[in-house]
């Protein structure tokens, strides 16, 4: 019997403590979702949907680049902002046609995941990849007609890895970057070829020099023929210097 009882205690202490927790999660979750509000806005262009946040829970990073929300107006600022940052879903339509414009996601002002832009005609733009506000990961580029122009990575803001581009649907070979800079392909067994180079003897100089073209080997002719008329030239005014002395 006392078994019995300390069982049945047992259990309403750790039902009390679970309903206790969960009432706690509950009025976290209700305290989050006041500080979330859900706007629209509209210019002549554009029809824009998106949620922010009134209190945010990260201090500003000076590298990265902020969205939030003041006044009627959606601003951008690098390194701070001053009013409710964007928090979640963002989606951009065009005003004349309904259109999607751009999709995607923002945490705490930064963009998020995939991000996608559309023509005006409903084609894709561009899909990208945000981290925390930077680019990195998978790319693609599309022209006016919904077709793909380039495929590629990023990691932070510049390309990097390979970048494959496309005329008229076809694949072109890859272009190689290293921090948004296109590498340089070094020549095969470059090095072995440096390292095995013997020196030139005096025939191959002269072997070289007579495969030259025929514009060089005029002008070191010119220079070498004016060399000799200014040492002549120098010569014979010492001569006449000795004779006037006499």
């Amino acid at each position: 019997m006392k078994t019995y009882v300390k069982y049945c205690l047992f259990l309403f202490l750790l039902l009390s403590d679970t309903a206790i927790i969960n009432a706690k999660n509950h009025k976290k979750e209700f305290d989050e979702l006041k500080q979330y509000h859900k706007l629209q806005l509209a210019d002549s262009l554009y029809d824009y949907r998106f949620t922010v946040i009134a209190v945010p829970d990260e201090k500003p990073e000076l590298e990265k680049t902020y969205t939030w929300y003041m006044k009627n107006s959606i601003l951008v600022t690098q390194g701070n902002y001053s009013g409710k940052l964007l928090h979640g879903a963002y989606t951009k339509y065009y005003c004349k046609t309904s259109q999607l414009a751009e999709k995607g996601d923002y945490g705490y002002g930064l963009k998020e995941g995939v991000w996608s832009e559309w023509n005006s005609n409903g084609t894709f733009s561009s899909n990208i990849t945000y981290r925390k506000g930077v680019k990195k990961g998978k790319a693609m580029f599309y022209d006016s007609s919904g077709n793909i122009v380039e495929k590629c990575r990023f990691k932070n803001d510049k390309r990097n890895g390979k970048s494959y581009t496309y005329i008229d649907g076809v694949e072109q070979k890859p272009v190689k970057y290293k921090n948004g800079i296109i590498k340089q392909k070094k020549p095969l067994f470059g090095w072995l070829k440096k390292k095995n180079k013997k020196p030139e003897t005096g025939l191959q100089k002269e072997t070289a020099k007579e495969k030259q073209p025929k514009e060089v080997k005029e002008k070191e002719a010119k220079e070498k023929s004016t060399l000799l008329k200014n040492a002549f030239k120098k010569k014979t005014k010492e001569e006449k210097a000795v004779q006037e002395k006499k």
